[in-house]
């Protein structure tokens, strides 16, 4: 052992998070291994061992954060699906649009050195791409043009693309 080494100590949060990812975790058992990905049912098969084999260790170490990003994912569904079911699209193509959004997803593109966002904006979904940062929930105003018509990619309600954003404070 290197003589910098501190042995870890568990706590009651982690017992608790385990006990929260083991509650997660089977319901893809209930849903049945057949409706997974293979990435999905590799994980399962991993965590549900007794004994964890170097071949399973990534797997294993990812579960906390794939719980995570999938509750996040799970959550963001149900909320487009019952919230913003009935969104229309926001004008015609090169339309300029303006207004106030509340930001419900980020996810950062390294292709594009950009975050992806999906807000909404008087009860309707839009998506744009910024370089900068900003937190999920934040409240923004907005100016930009009306890139495209399209479908969200979790739940298939309209979602109005923009391009040419410009993001003010409140």
């Amino acid at each position: 052992m290197p003589t910098d080494y501190t042995k870890p100590t568990v706590t009651e949060e982690d017992y608790a998070q385990v006990s929260e990812i083991q509650k997660w975790m089977k319901r893809y058992v209930m849903l049945g291994l057949g409706d997974l990905d293979d990435f999905k049912r590799d994980m399962i098969e991993s965590v549900s061992q007794d004994t964890v084999t170097v071949n399973n260790l990534g797997r294993v170490a990812f579960v906390p954060e794939f719980v995570k990003r999938d509750q996040h994912e799970t959550s963001l569904t149900k909320e487009i699906r019952i919230e913003y079911r009935d969104s229309q699209y926001l004008g015609k193509e090169k339309d300029v649009v303006e207004g106030v959004i509340k930001i419900l997803d980020k996810r950062y593109s390294s292709q594009w050195e950009s975050y992806n966002y999906t807000a909404v904006m008087d009860g309707n979904l839009v998506s744009f791409m910024n370089k900068f940062e900003h937190p999920i929930g934040a409240m923004k105003r907005i100016k930009a043009k009306v890139k495209s018509q399209t479908k969200n990619k979790l739940f298939g309600a309209n979602e109005t693309r923009l391009n040419y954003v410009k993001l003010y404070k409140v």
